[in-house]
């Protein structure tokens, strides 16, 4: 598993290792989102102040194994990951600068060893981070069996405070344990190229410390996140397990192709074809013609010759010449220490490179803002509120940390679970008084139930309102509309197999509860 410690927004990191921490997100409040490619990241910040900030970033797979996340502060944020035979927790941190009062020092190094204490112990415990400290180069004696030797530069005072904090602790610092060359130790660089040194650390369970790939710990040069703090990497052997979840397929369909006459007659002869031998099933139980009917609407929709899955456009504003310049950034930055004029060059492309991304997204919303105008002259205002939304909605934002009614912050799955569970119960709890004695004088005269007719179900889908979510089962109302005779004669059987037996199939008797709190984390 490779662990990452980056400073700089997520959105300038191109490489993808299974964890990746962050720390000046500048993000306000606490949460979890996911990217355009479907990794997830969470986040911890400052309430109002776009200040500080760290977060962690996780590929899409290995987010399967994330157990809990927790947001200590602005500075702090934990995570933890199922593995075998152990799992791990992974802290990450941002430390104040050296220009901060030793008070405050002293108590930031107070929210780590709180969030150590109620983590599990028999976790491999990793903090990684900016500590802005220097520990030094072959100034390992006294502190043996918690740095190496291959360190950089002369120890400070705030190297001593990390050194004993991870003594205190039995922890090692992992990407001093290797002799790499220097360019592969250092991880932070002074804007004027003069200065190099390593602030940068990440800190390992000693009992566990074997599963580091010394060799393939280091700091990485190589990605342009337009900082002055390099990444730095760790490989360590661990066995990821996924974290049991239940989960909802939700697929979101191209079905503006549904608009073509052609797409909308093939997607409709092919259900009329795969639904033919499920209209010969006239005994079948409701709840197997439900499944049926579900799996072959949404296998049909999901094939890429008649629907397939929507694919959103990513950054628009990109162009090709704008790929070019950071291209030539990037081969810019590996010699701009060489010297003042490969450094004047890689600036200058560092700028131009920005301007250009600014220009660019500038040009794509005043683009934007033509075609709302001219949505709204032809009344088309779906399309122009569609595009409003796209422009001026902040970043997805979710959170599965709460408060119970002592509060306690609650960050594991269950808990919060179980939380939202209690909440609706006490909220309908109210018992009504009713009469009931016109249900014990209800009789029944013994007369069969009237068919459900056609014609019936035909109208009832013609009231499907479009463009609103679908349910539990996924699918949308345009694709009941454009289905035509074959989802109405499908439809017309499993309806009158229910009124028949009495049943209903689970994915018509289930709905899918979206939380939104009144107040954050309440």
């Amino acid at each position: 598993m490779k662990v990452l410690s980056a400073r700089g927004t997520v959105s300038q990191m191109y490489c993808q290792p299974e964890v990746l921490s962050a720390r000046e997100l500048r993000w306000t409040g606490i949460g979890e989102t996911s990217t355009e490619d479907g990794h997830k990241l969470w986040y911890s910040g400052a309430e109002k102040k776009h200040v500080r900030g760290v977060g962690v970033l996780v590929e899409k797979e290995t987010a399967k194994s994330v157990i809990e996340c927790t947001p200590v502060s602005d500075r702090i944020i934990a995570i933890r990951l199922k593995g075998k035979p152990r799992n791990m927790t992974i802290i990450q941190i941002y430390a104040p600068t050296s220009d901060s009062e030793d008070e405050e020092i002293e108590r930031f190094y107070q929210d780590p060893e709180q969030t150590i204490k109620e983590k599990v112990k028999k976790d491999i415990l990793v903090i990684q981070g900016d500590w802005n400290a220097k520990i030094g180069y072959k100034e390992s004696t006294g502190w043996e069996g918690t740095i190496g030797d291959f360190g950089v530069g002369t120890r400070n005072e705030r190297g001593i405070m990390l050194l004993e904090f991870a003594k205190r602790h039995h922890l090692v610092v992992a990407n001093t344990l290797h002799n790499h060359k220097l360019s592969r130790r250092t991880t932070w660089h002074s804007p004027d190229g003069v200065t190099h040194n390593q602030i940068d650390y990440i800190l390992v369970d000693r009992r566990f410390q074997t599963g580091i790939n010394r060799p393939k710990t280091r700091t990485l040069k190589k990605p342009d996140i337009g900082s002055d703090h390099d990444l730095v990497m760790m490989t360590f052997r661990m066995r990821l397990s996924k974290e049991k979840k239940v989960s909802q397929r939700r697929t979101k369909f191209d079905l503006e192709k549904l608009k073509d006459r052609e797409v909308a007659e093939k997607y409709r002869s092919e259900l009329a074809g795969r639904f033919a031998p499920l209209l010969l099933l006239t005994n079948e139980e409701p709840q197997q013609l439900c499944d049926q009917f579900t799996d072959i609407t949404f296998n049909t929709a999901n094939e890429n010759e008649i629907l397939g899955k929507a694919k959103p456009i990513k950054r628009p504003w990109i162009t090709p010449e704008i790929l070019q310049k950071c291209e030539e950034r990037r081969e810019l930055k590996k010699n701009r220490f060489t010297n003042n004029e490969s450094l004047g060059q890689y600036r200058k492309a560092n700028k131009e490179v920005k301007r250009a991304i600014i220009k660019a997204k500038d040009n794509w919303v005043e683009k934007q803002a033509e075609d709302i105008e001219q949505s709204l002259a032809v009344n088309n205002s779906r399309k122009a509120y569609s595009v409003i939304k796209s422009l001026t909605k902040e970043k997805t934002r979710r959170t599965n940390v709460m408060k119970d009614k002592t509060g306690q912050l609650l960050t594991n799955n269950t808990e919060v679970t179980a939380r939202w569970k209690e909440y609706c119960r006490e909220l309908y709890q109210h018992q009504a008084d009713v009469d009931r004695t016109v249900l014990a004088e209800a009789t029944s005269e013994g007369e069969p139930e009237p068919v459900i007719l056609e014609s019936e179900v035909r109208a009832a889908i013609i009231k499907l309102k479009m463009n609103k979510a679908p349910g539990y089962d996924n699918l949308p109302a345009e694709l009941i509309k454009c289905g035509g005779d074959p989802i109405i004669k499908t439809l017309h059987l499993l309806c009158n197999r229910i009124l028949q037996t009495g049943k209903w199939p689970t994915q018509w008797t289930q709905s899918i509860l979206i939380p939104i709190p009144k107040k954050e984390n309440e």
